[in-house]
């Protein structure tokens, strides 16, 4: 049996777990790149950036895409196949993720006026990589998320 601490990120109010990642055939991309993952148990999927998915030699402009159903409503995104994921705690458990959807950077219209003056373009917001539900589904693992503490772990 595993056990892996997470921290809180009081800033952006999310637990953030530490992962590695890497394509089932490292000989597509570099051996292992480590991520900080949010976990999300409201996805059931677990998802990366296309920052990660670049880290991994990946080429997002060229990937399959699909429908992905979310809080904004159903939207396109590239996802990818074959990926595994290492959670290392006091143990290291390797987790085998058959599709991984890539979130894009996202961009959102800003006008900002300073007396006469209006500033007008685009806010480039990182996205991030998401700790789904299908990782604790498979480690069939135990998450503990003490509030008061702020701090959280998960078992397997």
């Amino acid at each position: 049996m595993g056990r892996l601490e997470f921290k809180f990120n009081s800033e952006r109010k999310h637990f953030i777990v530490p992962a590695g990642i890497r394509p089932l055939s490292p000989a597509t991309g570099p051996p292992l790149v480590t991520a900080e993952f949010v976990l999300d148990t409201g996805s059931n999927q677990t998802c990366i950036s296309e920052t990660t998915a670049t880290s991994l030699g990946i080429d997002v402009d060229n990937l399959e895409r699909r429908q992905v159903g979310g809080i904004g409503g159903i939207v396109s995104h590239p996802f990818i196949g074959n990926l595994e994921m290492f959670l290392i705690g006091d143990d290291v458990v390797r987790v085998k993720l058959p599709e991984v959807t890539v979130l894009p950077e996202m961009k959102r219209k800003i006008e900002k006026k300073k007396g006469v003056f209006v500033q007008r373009g685009d806010l480039k917001l990182p996205a991030f990589n998401l700790l789904g539900v299908d990782v604790l589904e498979q480690l069939q693992a135990k998450l503990v998320i003490e509030m008061k503490t702020k701090k959280g772990w998960i078992e397997w």
